[in-house]
């Protein structure tokens, strides 16, 4: 379940993503969309299940296409995910991504996920503060996190990539 809300707390929209729905309550326009993640792929080239890098998680079923290992503490990391392309900014010393880029078809520069703030509850970090760019569009979306509950269908903490770097 993921809710967008404005500085001043006002719900603008709230989306429901599993395995088989999609539903998006845009609370402003007052207009209920659904469909399923496969509509969304056909339709939009997005995998949904690409949303876990909105909180600096991997897919689980990625594929390491190239890696550059840590160089001055940071790994450039090449990624294919159900034939989407991205790129991941990884600190060596912390094990926190930095950034994501996001191949989408039909965007020339792609969307960008810097990772600004870190935090730790429960002993699960994640990022509290992210910034979202689509260059292409002029937009700039600056999101904080207030809570975040784990999923089986997420690898937490990036342990995967962390082991794949060397």
């Amino acid at each position: 379940l993921l809710s967008v809300r404005s500085e001043d707390g006002i719900e603008a929209l709230r989306a429901l993503i599993s395995a088989d729905t999609v539903l998006i309550n845009d609370r402003l326009n007052r207009k209920l969309y659904h469909g399923t993640p496969e509509s969304i792929r056909k339709s939009f080239g997005f995998d949904t299940k690409m949303l876990t890098l909105l909180l600096a998680t991997i897919p689980s079923g990625f594929k390491i296409e190239q890696n550059t290992g840590c160089t001055e503490g940071m790994a450039n990391i090449n990624c294919t995910f159900n034939g989407i392309n991205f790129v991941v900014v990884y600190r060596c010393n912390d094990n926190r991504l930095q950034k994501a880029f996001i191949e989408f078809r039909g965007m020339s520069e792609g969307i960008l996920i810097s990772y600004l703030k870190y935090k730790e509850e429960n002993n699960y970090e994640y990022p509290a503060l992210i910034e979202v760019k689509i260059p292409e569009e002029q937009i700039s979306i600056i999101l904080r996190v207030g809570e975040v509950k784990e999923d089986e269908n997420i690898i937490p903490n990036n342990k995967v990539i962390k082991n794949e770097i060397k």
